[in-house]
């Protein structure tokens, strides 16, 4: 019954570390108008439809009184933002806020594949504040055959 019991327990604690959830994301605030303020994209899945991911950053919230904040979103390996397939970061909805962001383009080294970069970046003008935006980030495995959706939020302080 000891043995069994044992064994019981043991395999208990495998599962257990096996299934560790990741840890959730955390907030972050962007002040430093002479580096960006970068938000990895983690955990890529095609479990549900459409394909997802995480972000390890939610919400980003830009300094009051700093403005022209750069913002870089990472992928890993094996993805990338596809121009041709409408990827990218975008505001949820159209308000008359939009003039907060700008110079929104793919970044960084090409990587292989058809979706070849791993980084986009825009800029926060941030010059209004207490406002919320949700966004969405839309992006494809690097064949370009799989499109994933990510929905986090940017706050002006």
């Amino acid at each position: 019954m000891a043995k069994l019991l044992a064994g019981i327990i043991a395999s208990l604690t495998l599962f257990g570390c096996a299934t560790t959830p990741h840890p959730l994301a955390v907030p972050i605030t962007c002040s430093n108008t002479g580096r960006p303020c970068e938000v990895n994209i983690i955990n890529p899945t095609c479990a549900t439809n459409p394909c997802s991911a995480k972000v390890d950053v939610d919400p980003v919230t830009f300094e009051r009184g700093k403005h022209r904040i750069k913002v870089r979103w990472i992928l890993p390996e094996g993805f990338g933002f596809c121009p041709q397939s409408g990827d990218g970061v975008f505001l949820k909805e159209r308000n008359p806020n939009d003039d907060q962001f700008e110079n929104a383009g793919v970044d960084g080294p090409a990587g292989p594949g058809v979706c070849k970069r791993r980084q986009f970046v825009w800029t926060a003008v941030n010059t209004k504040t207490d406002l919320r935006f949700p966004y969405k980030i839309q992006f494809s495995n690097a064949a370009g055959t799989r499109e994933y959706i990510i929905d986090p939020t940017m706050i002006n302080e």
